[in-house]
């Protein structure tokens, strides 16, 4: 029996959208399959009540949006991006402890409280929230990037009230053409007085009166485009 549940096999809460594979050492993202395709596998798999086990947000979110940390360097050029170990169902009644969070100038505040799960006949229990409950809670919610991985589960080891800013947005960034920079002073002339060793300035000589290039001698080096980055914001667009 094969442990790879490949696009169109029933697993769990429904099909695997084809941009993920699921084996029995954990899930992966298909490294060819695009950020807009890792973005709707991870949606589907969210809206279908199941959450992902496991889940290293770092390369999550690397495979979805191309930032955060660098992917590492074992995952790098393979053609599956493993990102959790497994991907089960989100029980209702847990994701009644997850409240509804404030969202403000790209920055979105949640309160952390002890939770309760009420059964009939018994006094309440307390329960322990899970970051990945919470990131797929999240999701649903409309944050889907930036979450302050390690302040969310400090919140959560803690088991105490408090309030903070679990996720943030990343601004826009410019694009830059690719150019020519140099590397080398000794392309331009300059008439100023030459500075000896001793600190003190000869006036009856320049610095680079006539410039000359001495062999083998770097002068200039490429500077490689960078596209723009769109702004991605916490809350969905």
């Amino acid at each position: 029996m094969s442990d790879v549940a490949p696009a169109g096999q029933a697993s769990g809460e429904g099909e695997l959208p084809s941009s993920i594979v699921k084996r029995e050492d954990g899930v992966y993202f298909k490294a060819d399959a695009g950020t807009v395709a890792c973005q709707a596998a991870a949606n589907q798999v969210f809206l279908s009540s199941a959450y992902f086990s496991g889940l290293d947000y770092g390369v999550f979110l690397r495979a979805l949006y191309e930032a955060g940390p660098e992917l590492p360097e074992g995952i790098q050029g393979q053609p599956l991006i493993r990102f959790a170990d497994d991907i089960v169902p989100f029980n209702p009644a847990r994701r009644g402890f997850y409240k509804s969070v404030r969202i403000s100038n790209g920055e979105a505040e949640y309160y952390f409280e002890p939770v309760f799960l009420d059964l009939p006949g018994l006094p309440p229990q307390q329960q322990a929230l899970n970051f990945d409950e919470f990131v797929a809670d999240m999701w649903i919610k409309g944050i889907r990037f930036g979450i302050d991985a390690p302040a969310v589960k400090a919140a959560i080891a803690h088991g105490k009230a408090v309030r903070l800013v679990a996720a943030r947005r990343l601004n826009a960034a410019p694009g830059r053409d690719a150019a020519i920079a140099e590397v080398s002073q000794q392309l331009h002339r300059s008439n100023a007085p030459r500075e000896l060793a001793n600190g003190r300035v000869d006036l009856h000589t320049f610095q680079n009166r006539f410039p000359q290039v001495k062999a083998n001698v770097k002068l200039l080096r490429k500077v490689p485009k960078q596209p723009a980055r769109a702004a991605t914001s916490c809350p969905a667009s």
